[in-house]
């Protein structure tokens, strides 16, 4: 009888860490209707900001210039950060985001990169 328990017990301790190892595998943003559009929305909102600098490409920038592009940096990487996370459902817009948008470097880290 004391070992029929002590196997139960060995079973749902495997069985709860067997449930939190998949839940924290599967912490993403999953099945989320409004990940794609609140991520477009927030990258244009990013790059309008950026237009709106008015960078001249042949100039070096001031070091004002450089503290707001790299401010708009690490927006822009918080969210590459969340389109890693989301489950497109959308297969055009996984394929803009993986495909272009993370796999090159964004038009704020190439403006960084020059002097």
């Amino acid at each position: 009888m004391e070992r029929t328990i002590r196997i139960l017990r060995n079973a749902q301790v495997y069985s709860l860490c067997v449930f939190c190892c998949i839940h924290l595998i599967s912490c993403r943003v999953i099945n989320q209707p409004d990940c794609t559009a609140s991520l477009e929305k927030a990258y244009l909102a990013l790059y309008q900001r950026f237009d709106s600098l008015q960078l001249e490409q042949a100039e070096p920038l001031l070091p004002h210039q450089r503290a707001l592009l790299l401010d708009l940096r690490k927006e822009e990487e918080h969210i590459f950060q969340l389109a890693k996370n989301c489950d497109f459902s959308d297969r055009q817009a996984y394929n803009r985001w993986h495909r272009s948008r993370l796999k090159f470097p964004s038009p704020i880290a190439q403006r960084l990169q020059r002097p």
